[in-house]
């Protein structure tokens, strides 16, 4: 694709939606199982729907990509030439679903002139206890393969580029899922602490409304909060219900202070966002600090606060990758 963006700043999306069906046809046609006499196996690819781009702004490149895949399924026993035929549907591929939350929808029907009913439901166990597993592999590399193939498309190469900013990013590499830097240490004992930068490219001002104004919040929230009263005391209620807490302190374009808890926590933790105008720069570093986090439920905070607050906070009003 033609190229014209100076320092590699601007925003910049390449749709790949077409590649995105051949790179699953390749990858999927033909990849069967086969136990105890029976065989599933992927014919092909029958449908994609959704979306799939590559973006990059200021140096960084990330994938974001939501689809829904149909494959072709043909099973049987081995020894038989009578197969049967029908679908595997996976309702959702996104560049934020885990290894483990891929859901297969097996149809498969027999029939006189094919495998019989009983068949075709042991041709379903081996696609739920065998083939989706070798599916699940290839879908866990798509994200980092359509960045690896695309994303030097929308970019002009680093010794390029002026700007020290964007060519810093740019070097740090690709990453599926933005590059904010995360890191956790332990705090006492039964609980842990996670810390997460990032930088949004607003003011703190801005940034603070973006926070706390119940406006703003139902946008990047995925709707409505259930309950959200910004002050000191006040209760909130995110993600249908399943982020809960109450707001401890709000000092203006600098911090806020809540409560935070999840379902299944006997005890509250505690969320600390700081905001700190970055000197020279337009921009906000923000810094989400969660303590009290019940341990083994590190990686998760981590990874909702990448996803629920500033993967869409940056996607919806504009503050970068």
């Amino acid at each position: 694709m033609v190229l014209h963006n100076p320092n590699n700043w601007h925003w910049v999306d390449k749709n790949c939606v077409d590649w995105s069906k051949q790179y699953f046809s390749e990858k999927l046609s033909g990849l069967k199982s086969e136990k105890e006499g029976i065989q599933a196996e992927i014919a092909g690819l029958e449908d994609l729907q959704g979306d799939v781009d590559v973006s990059q702004r200021k140096g960084k490149v990330i994938s974001i990509f939501d689809v829904k895949l149909v494959l072709n399924l043909v099973g049987g026993e081995v020894e038989s030439d009578k197969k049967a035929k029908g679908t595997v549907t996976i309702p959702e591929v996104a560049y934020d679903t885990e290894r483990d939350e891929y859901v297969f929808e097996t149809n498969l029907v027999g029939g006189e002139n094919s495998a019989s009913d009983a068949v075709c439901d042991k041709v379903k166990q081996l696609v739920r206890t065998d083939l989706s597993e070798k599916i699940r592999d290839i879908l866990q590399e798509f994200g980092p393969e359509l960045i690896r193939v695309h994303g030097q498309d929308i970019q002009h190469p680093a010794s390029e580029v002026k700007s020290v900013f964007t060519a810093s990013n740019q070097v740090q590499g690709f990453s599926s899922h933005g590059s904010d830097r995360s890191v956790g240490s332990k705090a006492k004992a039964g609980t842990e602490t996670v810390v997460v930068e990032t930088t949004f490219n607003t003011a703190p001002e801005d940034a603070f409304k973006t926070l706390t104004e119940e406006e703003r919040v139902q946008v990047w929230g995925r709707g409505k909060p259930n309950e959200w009263d910004a002050k000191v005391g006040g209760k909130y209620s995110l993600f249908g219900g399943n982020v809960t807490g109450e707001f401890k302190s709000l000092k203006e374009a600098t911090e806020i202070v809540q409560s935070w808890k999840l379902p299944g926590w006997k005890s509250f933790g505690q969320l600390t966002i700081t905001l700190t105008p970055v000197p020279g720069s337009p921009e906000t570093k923000v810094v989400f600090t969660l303590t009290g986090i019940p341990v083994g439920d590190k990686e998760a905070v981590e990874a909702n606060i990448n996803s629920y607050y500033i993967q869409p906070i940056k996607l919806s009003f504009g503050y970068g990758l």
